[in-house]
């Protein structure tokens, strides 16, 4: 095994580390594991839960002037630090530096290390601690402590290769998790009671039971902030069957629903609105440097709580800069000015954005298996177009700043387990238990991909006429209650009516064309009750979320191009757009006659719109 001073001058040597001069206390030790580092990476970088493990003493943690400030005790005693921005490559190593206002240190610098054994057959986890004690004291403690801390470390990781053994499947998270204590008789009976009131309701009653279930026994860690979709994915169970039940227990007082705003750039969520209507139109993140608009596709989460009347969840802390928080990103290293890095990095094929933190400087890159171009210098500036490399590349940095900052790699196309705003609003069962939600005026939604359609009625200058104002009045309405019908039954909303005009969204556009179908067929030449005619468009895209009046109105090019090809449609037809079309062709090719017309035939760019005829 190595030496501090061979560890030290190795990582030296490639510049990936800085060493504190003020060092005066050093330990290192390694630990050997069977676990591939995929999976120690996994356990290591969540270390609130490694932390916890140690049994070291939960903290509070306060951001001042975009610096984190820390405090804890050690026997008794306060301790008080700045924690500097973590440096990690992902699977390889993590760098820490704190600067102790008051407690047993000055300061201290933390290095762990996955490595490989000569015959690659197990791994080696090296931890080096640099200590500069406050005083004789204190340097007395650390050294005293320092075996049991080891033993603390080595017990952790003899777990940790135990129970990644019994696992069969790839690790998701970290597996150092504890049971919820049993609740108190008053909770549990408050609990049952939740229970037989909701097993009443129209709900999956498979997801009730993993929910309550995973509410009373699961990890105060895991229910900090409840995240529907890993559960879904863990139970296999369907998201929306999920998100529902989720929904009811909210109203019913076992949930509370959050509205996280969440920063672009570290992932980290900078305010959490109990209401829709609390959100704001910009916000910032002072650990990032940036300010940022809330309009965006991964501004806003939507996570829940548990009510504290169910079970209380304490906010402990035990840290809060881990990689574990940021898995996006994959490299991340502070740079002082002059300084100079050599590091290497492996990544897996994809898209990826490197940044200096706090600056709009970016640029992509793209890991491809078949590259040849196995290093990026970066001596100057950042390169100005997107750079293509092998998932193992060497990185040379030495951008010269003026002051310090952290160079970055993020993953661009990682998997999004956020649930967000438009997975939401597009439910019926959102809009019928939460119809009091709002926006503010000046606060604009991305909803992302949403079907829309709108119904209208054909000839209705006439049938005004002809029937007389109140007879009128009283068909539309019975009409918009079928349309309603055919959109909550095929799991669309009813995003508002215009005059005698519907306006319906989905998540999915197959059920906005079944919908279509649907209305269509309630209106036939030979109903005789109502002599009311439709005409009907689909269209789908991105849409974003406005204020409508006290409700939630949908806007945007989607929305406008669905309204205006309508006019292609005659009674008892339903015009497609060419997106929607392609969705169309799979489902009814065979069943309805199409016909192909053209939306505004004067323009430069005349568009083809497709329309079923659906009688």
């Amino acid at each position: 095994m190595q030496s501090i001073e061979a560890f030290k001058k190795k990582l030296s040597e490639s510049g990936s580390v800085q060493w504190l001069s003020e060092t005066r206390l050093e330990t290192l030790w390694h630990f050997e594991m069977s676990a591939d580092r995929v999976a120690i990476w996994k356990h290591l970088s969540d270390t609130s839960r490694f932390n916890r493990e140690l049994g070291l003493p939960p903290r509070t943690e306060t951001e001042i002037n975009g610096e984190l400030v820390v405090r804890t005790s050690t026997l008794g005693l306060p301790q008080e630090w700045i924690e500097e921005p973590w440096t990690w490559v992902a699977e390889q190593s993590i760098s820490s530096v704190r600067r102790y206002k008051k407690g047993l240190a000055k300061t201290v610098h933390s290095v762990f290390l996955i490595s490989e054994t000569p015959d690659h057959s197990k791994r080696i986890v090296s931890i080096y601690f640099g200590w500069n004690p406050q005083n004789f004291f204190w340097s007395l403690i650390l050294k005293l402590s320092e075996s049991v801390l080891q033993n603390q470390f080595r017990a952790a990781f003899q777990k940790i290769d135990a129970l990644i053994a019994k696992q069969n499947t790839t690790i998701e998270r970290s597996l150092l998790s504890k049971e919820g204590k049993s609740l108190p008789q008053e909770q549990l009976h408050l609990l049952a009671e939740k229970k037989a009131g909701l097993s009443a309701q129209a709900i999956n009653q498979n997801c009730l039971e993993l929910l309550l279930k995973h509410i009373q026994e699961a990890d105060d860690f895991d229910l900090e902030s409840i995240r529907l979709i890993p559960l879904a994915h863990e139970w296999q169970v369907k998201l929306e069957d999920l998100l529902v039940t989720a929904l009811y227990a909210t109203r019913a007082g076992v949930l509370q629903l959050s509205w996280n705003v969440i920063c672009p750039h570290c992932k980290g969520p900078r305010l959490s609105a109990a209401a829709l209507g609390e959100l704001p139109e910009k916000s910032e993140c002072e650990v990032c440097d940036i300010k940022f608009s809330t309009d965006t596709a991964e501004a806003i989460e939507i996570v829940f709580h548990v009510h504290p009347a169910i079970r209380e969840i304490p906010q402990v802390v035990y840290c809060a800069a881990e990689p574990a928080k940021k898995s996006h990103i994959k490299v991340q290293q502070r740079l002082l000015s002059g300084e100079q890095k050599k590091l290497r990095v492996q990544l897996s094929p994809g898209h990826y954005r490197a940044r200096l933190q706090g600056t709009a400087e970016s640029f992509e890159l793209e890991i491809l298996p078949e590259s040849t171009n196995k290093k990026l210098q970066i001596e100057t500036t950042l390169p100005t177009s997107r750079v293509s490399l092998a998932p193992d590349f060497d990185l040379e940095l030495s951008l010269p700043t003026q002051e310090k900052t952290l160079f970055i790699i993020e993953e661009l196309q990682g998997k999004d387990l956020a649930l967000r705003p438009g997975q939401l609003l597009s439910l019926p069962e959102f809009r019928d238990l939460f119809s009091e939600e709002h926006l503010r005026s000046n606060v604009k939604l991305y909803l992302g991909e949403q079907a829309v359609l709108f119904t209208d009625i054909v000839g209705s200058t006439n049938f005004y006429k002809e029937v007389g104002d109140a007879k009128a009045f009283a068909d539309v309405q019975a009409h918009f209650a079928d349309v309603l019908q055919a959109i909550k039954e095929n799991r669309g909303v009813l995003v508002k009516t215009i005059g005698d005009a519907a306006m319906g969204a989905f998540p999915k556009i197959e059920a906005a064309m079944a919908a279509a179908v649907a209305i269509q067929k309630k209106f036939p030449e030979n109903r005789s009750d109502l002599s009311i005619r439709l005409r009907i468009s689909v269209h789908t895209g991105p849409v974003i979320g406005v204020k409508l009046d006290t409700g939630i109105d949908y806007f945007g090019s989607t929305v406008n191009f669905a309204a205006k090809i309508q006019s292609c449609a005659g009674a008892h037809e339903l015009a497609l757009s060419s997106k929607a079309f392609e969705h169309w062709q799979k489902l009814y090719k065979e069943k309805f006659p199409i016909s192909t017309r053209i939306y505004n035939r004067d323009s430069a760019t005349p568009t083809d719109v497709f329309v079923a005829q659906i009688r």
